[in-house]
This record gives C-alpha cells, sequence and structure tokens, in this order.
C-alpha cells in the first residue's frame, strides 16, 4: 500500500483527485488545504508520493518540496502547475524524485505521473546494485568480537564491563544514553534453501537495515536461529525518533520483499536506560517467538501492541530455555515452527536406539527427560499447559517413563493436540483484534479514521492490520468504515432534522461535498433525496 498526500488551497480539486486516486485500493489517501497544513501531515507520517500544487497561501508548494526531501528524501513529488507558473517551475526542479503535470492535461496525465512514481520506487527496490553499495565497516574477526559483547550486553552484563568492552572493540553505542531494541525475523524460507543460504539472507538484510537505518540511528546487530535479528538502536540526533523509525521500516520491508523476494516481520520497543535491556530483550524474543505461534508474516508493530492485548500473558514471561545440546534445539525450533514432518524426524534421530546404549539406563533416563524436558518449556513458554494436560495420558507422559516406541507414539499425539490448539488460538487472535478495531471505529466516527491513525491506536504497521481485517471478516477496513459512516449518517438523516453538512461532519467528512459524492455511490441518491424518501415512507404509512 502507498500513502498519497494531495495538497490543493481549491478544496473542488482536492475532492477530485481523492474521489479519482481513491478509487485504488493500493493508495492511501491523504488530504491538505496548504502547505503547511501538509508538513504537520507530513510531521506524523511518512508519505511516498505527495501531488501538491505551486501557488497556495503561506508556504508555496517549491517550499514544501525542499521540506519533504529534507523529512523524507526517498518521497516522491509531483507538482501540479499552471501555464503562467510553468517556467518558473521547471526551473525549480532538479532533484529527480520529482515530477509535474500541467493542470490543463487532466486527470490521464495525472493517473500516468502517479503511476510514474510507482514504477521508479519498485523498480529503485528491485535494483540489487543497491544491495552491494553497503561496504564492510570490519573485518570478520571484529565482527565476531563485537557481536560477542553485543549478546553479553543483552544477557545482562553490567553496565560498566559493557562500557569498556564498547570502547576498547570500537562499538559506538554508548552506555549513559537510552537505547531502543528492535526484533527483526524472516518469515520463512524456500524448502530449498541451505544454511549457507540462510546465513546470505541474513547478511543481505542486515545491509538493508543499516543503509537505511543509519542516517538517523547508531545501529548494531546480532543473530540467532539463522532467521532472527536484535538490532541495538540509539538516535544520531533529534531525527533519530521511534516516528522516524516506524516509518521508514515500512520502506525497508517493501525492499527486502522486492529485491530478496523476503517477508520478514519487525518488532520495535521505546527508547529505553541501559539498565531495563536484559528484560526488554527477553520480551522482543519472546514477541517474536509469539509471531511464529500466531502464524503472523509481515507484522511491523510495536511491542506496545503485545503488552496491550488481554490475552498477552504468554508474551511477558520469562524465557525459561536452556541449551540441552543439539537435538534439543532442533526439536525446539521445529515445535517452534509448528514443522510437524520435522518433529518426527527429530524424534526418530533421538529415539533411535543402538547396540551400546540399548541396556544403558542412564542414556535411557537422560533421553526421556530431554525430550519431556523440550515439550514442557514449549507448553509453559506459550501458556498451553492448561489446555493440553486435560488429557490425563499426556499428563502422565510427563511423570511415567515408557519405552521409545510408545514414547514416540504419545508423542506425536500430543503434537497433533499441540498444533490444533495453537490453530484456535491464532483464529481467536485475530477475531479478539478485530472486534477492538470494530469497537474503536463505532466509538470514534466522526473522528479521525484513516489508516494511519488506527494503526497508531493499536501500534501496529497499517498494511498488516488492514490485510489481518480483510482476513477475519472478508471486508476491507476502509470499505467498512465508509459503510459504517453512511449507515450512521442515514440514521441521522431520518431520526433528525439536522442540516446535511452537520451531518457530514458528525459521520466524519470534513467535505459536505464529498460526504454527498460517497452517500450518492453507496445508496443511488443523495442524502436529501434520501431524507425526502424516508419522510414519503413514514406519512404512507
Amino acid at each position: 500500500m502507498y500513502k498519497l498526500l494531495i495538497v490543493d488551497d481549491e478544496p473542488y480539486i482536492v475532492e477530485g483527485l481523492a474521489d479519482l486516486l481513491g478509487s485504488n485500493p493500493d493508495f492511501d489517501i491523504y488530504t491538505a488545504a496548504s502547505g503547511n497544513s501538509a508538513l504537520e501531515i507530513l510531521d506524523r507520517i511518512r508519505m511516498d508520493i505527495v501531488l501538491t500544487d505551486i501557488q497556495m497561501p503561506g508556504k508555496n508548494g517549491l517550499e514544501l518540496l525542499k521540506e519533504i526531501h529534507h523529512r523524507w528524501p526517498f518521497c516522491r513529488t509531483i507538482i501540479l502547475t499552471a501555464y503562467s507558473d510553468f517556467d518558473y517551475a521547471y526551473q525549480a526542479i532538479e532533484n529527480k524524485a520529482v515530477d509535474y503535470v500541467l493542470k490543463t492535461e487532466g486527470e490521464d496525465a495525472i493517473v500516468s505521473a502517479v503511476n510514474q512514481c510507482i514504477e521508479q520506487i519498485e523498480n529503485e527496490m528491485r535494483q540489487q546494485q543497491f544491495l552491494e553499495e553497503s561496504r564492510e565497516q570490519m573485518d570478520s574477526v571484529m565482527s565476531i568480537i563485537q557481536n560477542s559483547c553485543l549478546i553479553n550486553a543483552l544477557e545482562g552484563e553490567a553496565e560498566e564491563v559493557c562500557a569498556q568492552e564498547f570502547h576498547k572493540y570500537n562499538i559506538e553505542l554508548d552506555t549513559g544514553r537510552p537505547v531502543l531494541l528492535m526484533g527483526v525475523r524472516i518469515d520463512r524460507f524456500s524448502p530449498g534453501d541451505s544454511s549457507k543460504d540462510k546465513l546470505n539472507y541474513l547478511i543481505q538484510l542486515g545491509r538493508i537495515f543499516d543503509k537505511y537505518l543509519n542516517q538517523f540511528f547508531i545501529c548494531y546487530q546480532t543473530s540467532y536461529q539463522n532467521k532472527n535479528m536484535i538490532w541495538l538502536l540509539q538516535a544520531r540526533n533529534a531525527d533519530g525518533s521511534v516516528h522516524r523509525l516506524k516509518e521508514t521500516l515500512e520502506i525497508i520491508q517493501q525492499h527486502c520483499w522486492q529485491a530478496l523476494g523476503l517477508s520478514i516481520s519487525v518488532i520495535y520497543d521505546d527508547f529505553i536506560d541501559w539498565q531495563e535491556l536484559n528484560n526488554r530483550y527477553k520480551t522482543v524474543r519472546l514477541v517474536l517467538e509469539q509471531l511464529t505461534i500466531n502464524g503472523d508474516d509481515g507484522i511491523l508493530a510495536s511491542t506496545r501492541f503485545y503488552r496491550d492485548r488481554k490475552d498477552s500473558a504468554d508474551v511477558n514471561r520469562r524465557d525459561r530455555g536452556k541449551d540441552w545440546g543439539r537435538n534439543f534445539q532442533n526439536l525446539q525450533t521445529c515445535l517452534e515452527e509448528e514443522d510437524r514432518e520435522g518433529v518426527e524426524k527429530v524424534l526418530d534421530d533421538l529415539l533411535s536406539e543402538s547396540e551400546e546404549d540399548r541396556a544403558t539406563l542412564p542414556v535411557k533416563l537422560q533421553l526421556y527427560h530431554t525430550v519431556v524436558g523440550a515439550l514442557l518449556s514449549y507448553l509453559n513458554n506459550r501458556a498451553l499447559s492448561e489446555e493440553v494436560f486435560t488429557d490425563q495420558t499426556n499428563f502422565e507422559l510427563f511423570f511415567s517413563y515408557s519405552d521409545r516406541a510408545e514414547m514416540k507414539e504419545r508423542i506425536m499425539k500430543l503434537i497433533e493436540q499441540i498444533l490444533d490448539v495453537n490453530k484456535k488460538n491464532r483464529e481467536s487472535h485475530s477475531e479478539k483484534f478485530t472486534a477492538r478495531i470494530k469497537n474503536y471505529i463505532k466509538a470514534n466516527l466522526g473522528g479521525d479514521l484513516s489508516l494511519a491513525a488506527i494503526s497508531e491506536r493499536f501500534y501496529i504497521n497499517p498494511v498488516y492490520m488492514s490485510r489481518l481485517f480483510k482476513q477475519t471478516t472478508g471486508i476491507n477496513l476502509s470499505d467498512y468504515i465508509t459503510a459504517k459512516r453512511i449507515n450512521y449518517s442515514k440514521k441521522l438523516l431520518v431520526e433528525t432534522e439536522m442540516k446535511i453538512h452537520m451531518i457530514a461532519k458528525e459521520a466524519g467528512y470534513d467535505s459536505p461535498a464529498y460526504f454527498i459524492r460517497i452517500f450518492k455511490k453507496m445508496e443511488r441518491v443523495t442524502p436529501q433525496e434520501y431524507r425526502n424518501l424516508a419522510a414519503e415512507k413514514n406519512v404512507s404509512m
């Protein structure tokens, strides 16, 4: 989805362009009546494309253009110009991200210019050479040492020790300044990807993140499980804010999909003091695990989104996992990814009995406790114990040793039940979240219900929010909002004597003309005609 801002001091032009371009479901449309109003929006929201007039009261279009490129250097801009100021505009347009359209050229020229901007954005994201522009800042040995220092810091090493290590190994992070944690997950790999392929993806992913974030943040990252990354960020200047980070991450997600074919999920936290680092690190890791449980892809959300959910107790649990060996780690990974075949293969490896250990009771007991320990850790970390242990045979599995064949059969039965519970929990999670969005819309029909405003309220990326709403309800979120507003306006038309312009405002439309256009499009009559028809129907009854 592309965010497009229309700026013009003529309301009929703004409304016409919004109506023209708003028919494209890939656009999230915003409007402003002046350059200053546009800047207020740009201070809050990153735009992909800005369509602006030149001659406006206050800050004109060319002055706005400079401000846009200062705030969002990757934003494309289209200037609407008349013949009288064509030369003036042409001389000022030197940036390749700027295009212009004569107002006399009509709607087709505007749509063409917008489509050209989209094509340019997508082409830039596809260019593989972008990944090759970043050079390695450290040699491989220094990178390994730095990675070790970062892991120690995340795992709770004393602040003074971290400061000494960072200074010694040229890590720019300052333990005396606020730090922000960010978790990144590659949602899935291709079936044929080897460990080398996965490592290569992580390296390229790291370069993309560093390319976009380095302008605003001092950033370092470490990775684990060949698919997850933890980033530590500190602001370079005043522009290094959580808001700036969120908007930039949207570009990164698009770039990763276009350039690498990778769907990634990103969870970002707030700026915190260094003393809180270890606890927040555990939270971010647990949230990344929760994404796998929920089956969520393409997430871009704050950890607040998960802390804000009523059903998020499992997100705040402490990580009880220990390093039980390679097979245990493989089993844990397959459980997290809900890979039934992978679990069965690991169990086959674990439960294969060799001649030398067949009669060795300690080895059998160690194997038994390793396997059931992995299962118990998985169940406890995800708060699944109560649901699973209602089956007495599952409960007995953790207290009585049986032969290996029977153990495998009972474990696989337990895995099937876990997968069923996880599926139900995912469906419940989506339905609960969708219900919260619906309640918010119902309570704020006259307020700001743009995708950006709703997503900020729930600390979640607007694209993912729209997709989740559509998957759960079968309806586009924007269509749902429009339907609710029109239904509310119909109720006011029938039950009150309010003026049309007042009903428009009450239903969330600042422009009565735009309200009338949308109403007629949906109801085939104008608001006044609808009111008249309702009155005639009541009289006849």
